[in-house]
């Protein structure tokens, strides 16, 4: 880690959400406003064991947000994915979902920004194999 990286605030952590199958953690997300969850494509395929021929629109797959809760699981819809992998096109790996159920009020969305001319640090997200 960088000298002038610092770590995710403590509100930030709120938005952040574990992603799904059965009761293995397959990747990782973050709430957006309007109980939305923005994730990856192949963290859905993944977590719905999708075939590439699969639609992905319209299923559910479960998840959670584990600095508010480690057992509460909410459904999500999934309502966007774009998985192109290729040499002819630009690669798209992005997901959107939707939770069905109530939030948790203590749940903050994470705010969006145009990053790419701040020149920032960022942090990635997600849960690797045994954590």
């Amino acid at each position: 880690m960088s000298e002038t990286a610092a770590a995710p605030d403590p509100f930030s952590k709120r938005a952040i959400a574990r992603i799904y199958r059965g009761n293995k953690v397959i990747g990782a997300g973050f709430l957006v406003e309007g109980g939305h969850v923005l994730t990856c494509a192949h963290v859905v395929r993944d977590a719905l064991a999708l075939k590439s021929e699969d639609v992905a629109e319209g299923k559910t797959l479960k998840l959670n947000f584990p600095y508010l809760s480690l057992k509460q699981k909410l459904t999500a819809e999934v309502l966007l994915y774009r998985l192109i992998r290729g040499d002819e096109e630009q690669n798209e790996d992005i997901a959107g979902l939707r939770i069905v159920e109530s939030l948790p009020k203590e749940l903050l969305p994470a705010r969006l920004l145009v990053s790419y001319q701040l020149h920032n640090p960022y942090w990635v997200l997600g849960f690797p194999s045994g954590h």
